[in-house]
């Protein structure tokens, strides 16, 4: 018994090193499919179509700094770190790689050329939402 467990082990550790493709296929193949998702859809852009629809809401005279302010102090590493992060919990191999088919197909492109003007069409409508509600909250609380 020792001798078939040992050549299992053994044959195993052989497979393993000599393709070891074999051993990490799938996870290598989560990280490729991340790495492929990133490399199409820019945090930087994202981002930086956030911060300008965010913006908006800020007075006229105090946009400019508004957005300098948040370009130099957002950490756009951790930004990706944490979308990769989400990016592996959330969605399997072949989603992934159905999401970066979409994004990078004719009606992906477009849809993410609009998404930046989308969002400069729903923010400001919902952050006033938001703030109505934090306003009536802390009413409801005070009472």
């Amino acid at each position: 018994m020792f001798r078939s467990n040992s050549f299992f082990s053994s044959s195993v550790l052989l497979l393993a090193l000599a393709f070891p493709g074999l051993v990490l296929a799938q996870g290598d193949a989560k990280q490729v499919a991340i790495d492929r998702y990133m490399g199409i859809i820019s945090m930087r852009d994202l981002m930086e179509e956030s911060f300008v629809a965010i913006a908006k809401n800020v007075p006229d005279d105090k946009r400019v700094e508004f957005l300098a302010d948040m370009r130099a102090v957002i950490n756009l590493a951790e930004i990706e770190q944490i979308s990769k992060d989400g990016l592996a919990k959330t969605f399997t191999v072949d989603e992934l790689n159905a999401l970066s088919d979409f994004y990078t197909s004719p009606h992906g492109i477009s849809g993410m050329r609009k998404f930046g003007a989308y969002l400069g069409e729903v923010m400001p409508g919902l952050n006033r939402e938001i703030q109505r509600a934090l306003k009536e909250l802390q009413a409801r609380h005070k009472k």
